[in-house]
């Protein structure tokens, strides 16, 4: 065949550390094994038809209270 099939590829640790990384920076939210969940239940390489929505639950980190996000993907 001939074509190219992959021009990059990433390390799925480095997906799941970029999340981990938004989560903090926009929500003070901490909870590191939040961002499988929201990768296998939400994530897409592609735009989907229809926006798909998950909820997580973690620790605040400003007043350390617990807290529930929803994130749509």
């Amino acid at each position: 065949m001939g074509g190219v099939i992959v021009s990059r590829s990433l390390r799925v640790a480095v997906i799941n550390d970029r999340i981990v990384q938004y989560i903090r920076n926009k929500y003070n939210y901490d909870r590191e094994g939040v961002a499988e969940q929201i990768k296998i239940k939400i994530g897409s390489a592609y735009p989907l038809p229809q926006e798909k929505t998950t909820e997580a639950r973690g620790r605040n980190l400003v007043n350390g209270y617990p807290n529930r996000l929803s994130f749509v993907g």
